[in-house]
């Protein structure tokens, strides 16, 4: 984890990229981070930097494909990425409309019937 001091310039500078980065594909509840580092290092794009103020921000949105594994991986629950919930979403509307979807391996684990 980052331990340097950085000037409240330095510090702004990010906040304004953040800001400008597309704020809604990727959001951070920064109050609840304690700068574990996991979202980072599990990004498969390399999406997430660490600022220098220590928290995790969306410095590449063009290489994010907003697939979620941060959310889901963060123990804090401080990342959303609002796709990946629309995603779930769809899924759960098609399986009500007689849309296939796809079920999780194993026995016992879809709907009734299935298997």
């Amino acid at each position: 984890m980052p331990t340097d001091k950085h000037t409240p310039r330095e510090v702004r500078a990010v906040m304004a990229a953040r800001e400008a980065a597309e704020p809604e594909r990727v959001l951070f509840f920064l109050g609840w981070c304690k700068k574990c580092e996991i979202c980072m290092a599990f990004c498969p794009r390399d999406s997430l930097e660490m600022g220098p103020d220590g928290y995790p921000w969306l410095a590449h949105p063009e290489t994010c494909t907003e697939c979620g594994l941060c959310e889901v991986l963060c123990p804090d629950f401080v990342i959303t990425v609002p796709a990946y919930h629309g995603r779930q979403v769809g899924r759960q509307v098609g399986s009500k409309v007689g849309g296939k979807v796809p079920a999780p391996a194993g026995k016992g684990v879809g709907p009734p019937g299935d298997g």
